[in-house]
């Protein structure tokens, strides 16, 4: 059993509920327990491991999900229909089925995705650095299609750093439209976390007895999460998706296993990953 006590809890859940301070009860690979205040050691196991999370957010881990207009050109070519409009007559659209990016839809392939009940993964940091568009993911929301985020892969981004995914899901819709009331910060978190979670099918995404011990510790105890005023829940919002990046997360437990605490690795050699990974990109370039 692990304990997760003393932090602001972010649980994602239906009511959006925040405990501040708050508390996570993980049992084996299930969260058995969240609420508000300190957790009563005597209700639980002798044996339990407790986290202090103070100066912490605890969240739901990040899901990600993983398109361009030449795409579109050529399927039309080739085919004579646009590339969902291909999907859709196949048979390959649906509720199992993530689309990934989906930056040039039509108003057709918008309805055909929301009547499939098909997934859609907008991945907007690679979009942008190739230089592919930008989907209509606000019209894709208020036509009811969950859409999820992806970083795409580090090839595309530079990084796989959900945190600034989040960001640019919400940056670059503004300013194309020139609107800031979209995408704003808890609806980008739910993209993140629980819409991601849906979109593939796994018991993640919230913090709620009988889900998935998937849990992220941030630390706000940093210039990224500064001012911060203690129980200010919008504004812990704002700080995760527009200040924050993958830096401020201090520990990480998936399938209620702590994989990272303190910034630690504890199942990985990290330096030892590094070096196999710059020894590899040498073999690949000495193959050019």
């Amino acid at each position: 059993m692990i304990v997760i006590a003393g932090g602001t809890v972010l649980t994602v859940d239906d009511a959006d509920h925040v405990y501040a301070p708050g508390h996570v009860v993980l049992d084996g690979d299930r969260i058995t327990a969240v609420g508000p205040g300190s957790y009563d050691p005597a209700s639980g196991r002798a044996d339990a491991e407790v986290i202090n999370a103070t100066g912490m957010v605890v969240l739901p881990g990040l899901i990600d999900l993983h398109e361009s207009l030449t795409e579109v050109e050529n399927s039309k070519e080739r085919f004579g229909r646009r590339p969902t409009e291909v999907a859709y007559e196949a048979g390959l659209l649906g509720p199992r089925t993530v689309a990934a990016h989906c930056v040039w839809l039509s108003d057709t392939e918008l309805g055909m995705m929301r009547e499939t009940g098909t997934q859609i993964a907008h991945n907007p940091s690679s979009n942008a650095k190739l230089g592919n568009g930008i989907a209509r993911v606000p019209e894709m929301l208020a036509a009811g299609i969950n859409v999820g985020l992806g970083h795409d892969a580090a090839e595309s981004t530079n990084n796989c750093d959900m945190f600034e995914v989040m960001k640019f899901a919400s940056l670059m819709h503004r300013a194309a439209r020139v609107d800031a009331s979209l995408q704003q910060a808890p609806d980008v978190l739910w993209m993140a976390t629980r819409n991601g979670a849906a979109a593939l099918g796994h018991e993640t995404g919230q913090l709620t007895a009988g889900r998935k011990a998937d849990v992220t510790l941030v630390d706000t105890r940093n210039v990224m999460f500064t001012p911060l005023a203690q129980g200010n829940a919008e504004q812990l919002y704002s700080h995760l998706v527009f200040a924050a990046n993958g830096s401020a997360v201090d520990t990480t437990i998936v399938d209620g296993r702590v994989l990272m605490r303190g910034r630690q690795l504890l199942t990985l050699d990290e330096q030892e990953i590094l070096r196999q990974a710059n020894a590899a990109f040498q073999r690949v370039l000495a193959r050019i």
